[in-house]
Formats: C-alpha cells, structure tokens, sequence
C-alpha cells in the first residue's frame, strides 16, 4: 500500500509539474500575442511569406534541374540522391531545433530570418561557382536550414494571434506552391539560354531581391510607426 502511495504521489506531481509547463508556455505565448501590435503581425507574415516563396522557388530548381546539371557532369545519380538526404537533414533539423524553446527569441525579429537566407545566397553561389562534391553537400546542408527557417516562419506568423488561420495557412501554401511550380519554369528557360549552371545563380538573386523587399517593408513599418 505504502509503494501505491508513493506511486501515486510522484504521478501526481509529475502530471502537476507537466501542467504548470503546460500553462507558463501557454502564458508565455499568450503575452507573446498580445505584446505585439496588429500591425507588426502583418508586417512579419509578409515578409515571412516573401522569404518562403522566395525559398521554394530555389527549392523547385534545386530539386527538378539539378539532376539533369549532374548527369551532363558526368555525376552519379547516387551522388545526386545524397545530397538531397543532406538537404532534407538538414531541414528536418532545424525544424526540431525551431521547435525547442530557445529560437522563441527570435520570434517578431528580422535579423535571424535575413541571416540564413543569406546563407541561402552564399551556398546557391557556390553552387553555380565550384564544381566540387564536398562544397555542394556544404551547400545543400545550408539550403536545407534556410528553407527550414522561412517555412517555420511563414506557418508561425500565419497561425500566431491570427483569428482566421483557416484562410492565413491556405495562403501559406499556396505561396509556397506558387514558388515551387514558378522556380523551376523559369529555371528551366534560363537553363536552355544560358546554361545548365545559371539558375542557381538565378536561386542567389531571388534571395537577394526578396531580402532587399524584406528590408524595405520591415523599415516602412517603423517609418509609418513612427509618423
């Protein structure tokens, strides 16, 4: 009887401690809610929402043209298949750490967005500039965490203190399909013009002119704020 009790008491506090987590992340993302202002929220799911099309647009050419680029290399399509688990890893890994509770402090900021999409940009260079394995499964790797950050934060802001996320996350897909269907249409026609190699610099000035826009409305933002 004694071990029943003591059985049943540490239950008990463990489902209690598990309740007092549940409600503190609860109040935390309560407040979270409320301290940001109607209009920051919309600021920050445009951009996220720029930075995620522009993400799987470079996706759709990474996924659909770079196999063709390697086969004119004379590159195995083994080569070609991990690298893709490199950047599908990579992916995986960054959404389980975004879901930890350290990244929540970059949530409502655009320094963290803006760095790994420039990430982005260094690893799609590199990939139209080297010829070289190991430097592009360094390439992928990265690609994979930058499409993992704009994915999460496009989603995040689409659900977060939204009272129609019903219509918020269809968009967030939509502009994710849009980008993959987009990228590697125009991937392809540049292929055709210029060669296998210059839609990944293409991917590169994507990133670019969407993180130039980014910039742009995050600052108008504060500009229109502060009028």
């Amino acid at each position: 009887n004694l071990i029943i009790i003591i059985s049943q008491s540490n239950t008990s506090s463990d489902e209690k401690s598990e309740d007092v987590n549940g409600k503190s992340e609860y109040a935390a993302s309560m407040d979270e809610t409320v301290s940001v202002s109607q209009e920051t929220r919309r600021t920050y799911l445009y951009i996220a929402w720029m930075a995620n099309f522009a993400s799987w647009f470079t996706l759709g050419i990474l996924r659909n043209l770079a196999p063709k680029l390697m086969l004119q290399m004379g590159i195995r399509e083994r080569t070609f298949g991990n690298l893709m688990l490199v950047n599908g890893l990579s992916q995986l890994l960054m959404f389980l750490f975004l879901g930890t509770p350290y990244p929540r402090r970059w949530h409502y900021k655009l320094s963290p967005l803006l760095a790994f999409q420039s990430v982005g940009v260094i690893a799609f260079l590199g990939i139209w500039g080297v010829t070289n394995i190991p430097i592009w499964a360094l390439a992928f790797f990265a690609i994979g965490t930058t499409s993992g950050m704009t994915y999460f934060c496009s989603i995040y802001y689409s659900l977060h203190g939204s009272a129609d996320k019903g219509n918020k996350s269809g968009f967030h897909e939509a502009i994710l399909g849009g980008g993959a269907l987009l990228g590697p249409f125009l991937g392809g026609v540049l292929a055709d013009l210029l060669g296998l190699k210059s839609p990944y610099f293409l991917c590169a000035v994507v990133i670019v002119i969407s993180i130039i826009a980014q910039m742009y409305i995050h600052q108008n933002r504060h500009t229109t704020l502060s009028a």
